[in-house]
């Protein structure tokens, strides 16, 4: 029913890095913190990787709502604000020291980026990967 799905959900402000501890306690719909702990079955970041001086960040938040089932979703493009292979190394920090291992992936091209006044190419391809603990 809904109220059970409800029930499951809990949206909640967090800012990345900061009280990780907090993401995993089972509240009601009161937002009472209960002695519960609550790990996430699945987790989803959408275009977050674009700045590296956040990859350590997000992974602590992350990993720590996470036990050995979860799943963890990263989308991303290229944005061209930085190298390539500083955006790519936010996956080998989650490997090296998260213990997060990509464990499928694809990619989709699309005809370059659409809107916000930009034509470039490299931006229209999008990657997804799939992430958990090994």
């Amino acid at each position: 029913s809904q109220d059970e799905v409800r029930d499951r959900i809990t949206i909640m402000p967090h800012t990345w890095g900061e009280d990780v501890e907090n993401l995993t306690q089972r509240r009601t719909n009161n937002n009472d913190t209960g002695e519960e702990e609550c790990k996430a079955d699945l987790l989803v970041a959408s275009d977050c990787i674009y700045n590296p001086t956040y990859h350590k960040s997000l992974l602590e938040s992350a990993s720590s709502a996470m036990d050995i089932n979860s799943l963890f979703i990263v989308g991303y493009s290229l944005h061209g604000n930085v190298p390539p292979l500083q955006i790519l190394n936010f996956f080998n920090i989650a490997q090296d020291d998260f213990g997060l291992k990509v464990v499928n992936e694809f990619t989709k091209e699309y005809d370059g980026q659409k809107g916000i006044g930009s034509s470039d190419k490299e931006r229209g391809t999008v990657y997804i990967k799939l992430l958990r603990y090994r």
